[in-house]
């Protein structure tokens, strides 16, 4: 019975981790919709500062060198968003390696690439 109410704690130790990283993840995502639609520039750089804050400590904490690519690709999106072109481009191409074939994540690149003045490459490794 001991054993039982250790996996049981261990269990919802896991279940905690995965809810709380959810919500984390919706809240970055509420913040991002949140300056798409907002009606000011301050507004607007407040809420995508607030989604980037939240996707970078969710970066830091699981350094997520495998998976879909997710986090990398919001990163560059909130980067683009608050005109910082190369961080953006940085975080798209860690997508693209776990990515390789996403066609908005090219069209991300190529748009960020013309924003820095530089000549698209090709896309195939």
């Amino acid at each position: 019975s001991l054993l039982f109410f250790l996996l049981v704690l261990i269990g919802l130790g896991f279940y905690w981790t995965f809810l709380m990283k959810e919500t984390t993840l919706d809240e970055a995502y509420k913040s991002y919709k949140e300056g798409e639609s907002a009606a000011t520039v301050a507004a607007r750089k407040e809420a995508f500062n607030k989604a980037l804050t939240i996707y970078n400590q969710l970066n830091e904490k699981y350094n997520p060198e495998m998976g879909n690519g997710r986090l990398q690709f919001n990163l560059g999106n909130t980067y683009f968003q608050l005109e910082e072109y190369p961080l953006a481009l940085f975080y798209f191409y860690k997508a693209r390696q776990l990515r390789p074939h996403d066609k908005t994540l090219a069209q991300n690149i190529e748009t960020t690439l013309k924003k820095l003045n530089l000549k698209p490459q090709d896309q195939s490794f």
